[in-house]
């Protein structure tokens, strides 16, 4: 039983953790402007770019990666007792992430995951940040579109995991790590669902457009 509760702790804490929106945050504190009326109405780092400029988007970034890896250490260090520090720092990087897209201090109306996912993904596994970001940077600088790099990489991320967790931690089961990067990678792309559509009718904005469109 001592275990469930820790998990259950540990998913409880990440996804308050995850619900600090810091795209709302910045937003209000120094523009006293929500970003969700914004752009895209979501609150990540591109939309920030898009409507408030570049050091407001990289204050937003370090700050969503950031939460995602504190999320995962306090799971990993703090919170987990007896329990599985692995599914313990994996349930914190999934609750996290659901705290980023849906957050309760913010009406649930928040990111949409893809810096969170970089940071709790990083502190379980650092590894897998080469292997996601080169494609990502390689699809963007090709594209201009940030949501299809981001797409792409979510959809490469289980893949990594599990390679990584073969090489360079063969005394982990891979599984745990896969699981709950699949469900990551599915998040991510359900909350990229507009973007989808727009991309199919050759609609998507691009990098150096006026209108926001990502994260």
């Amino acid at each position: 039983m001592q275990p469930i509760i820790n998990y259950a702790i540990c998913a409880v804490s990440a996804y308050l953790i995850g619900s600090l929106s810091f795209g709302i945050i910045i937003s209000k504190l120094f523009y006293h402007k929500d970003i969700r009326n914004f752009g895209s109405k979501s609150a990540g780092m591109t939309n920030m770019l898009r409507t408030f400029g570049k050091a407001p988007a990289i204050a937003t970034f370090i700050c969503d990666v950031g939460k995602g890896i504190v999320a995962v250490v306090l799971a990993k260090k703090l919170l987990c007792g007896d329990a599985d520090p692995l599914v313990c720092g994996y349930i914190a990087a999934v609750f996290s992430i659901l705290g980023h897209m849906f957050p309760i201090y913010f009406k649930f109306r928040g990111g949409k995951g893809v810096a969170t996912a970089l940071g709790v993904t990083t502190a379980l596994a650092w590894q897998t940040f080469p292997i996601v970001m080169i494609p990502f940077v390689i699809i963007v600088a090709a594209s201009k579109m940030i949501s299809l790099g981001s797409i792409i990489s979510a959809a490469i991320l289980p893949i990594a995991t599990y390679f990584v967790y073969y090489f360079w931690y063969p005394e982990c089961s891979p599984v745990v790590p896969t699981v709950a990067t699949a469900v990551i990678a599915l998040l991510i792309i359900f909350m990229h669902r507009t973007n989808i559509k727009r991309m199919v009718r050759g609609e998507e904005n691009k990098l150096g457009a006026k209108k926001s469109d990502e994260q």
